[in-house]
């Protein structure tokens, strides 16, 4: 095989190992997430539709001064 045939061969190999099922941002849903903090602030995030992966989380830690 020639450097050339395998350059095409690597070119070719490289683009079929993107995931075949590739989340697009019109497929993400609008998301609500809603978290209480230990001290009991109520932590509010409003997504809209294409903003946050499905299955994204809210994480509320309380930080003192």
């Amino acid at each position: 095989m020639t450097e050339e045939e395998e350059e095409t061969e690597r070119e070719e190999s490289s683009e079929s190992e993107e995931p075949a099922e590739r989340e697009t941002v019109e497929e993400r849903s609008a998301q609500k997430l809603t978290k209480t903090a230990s001290d009991g602030a109520k932590i509010t995030v409003s997504a809209p539709k294409g903003a946050l992966p499905d299955g994204a989380e809210v994480h509320a830690v309380l930080v003192n001064d």
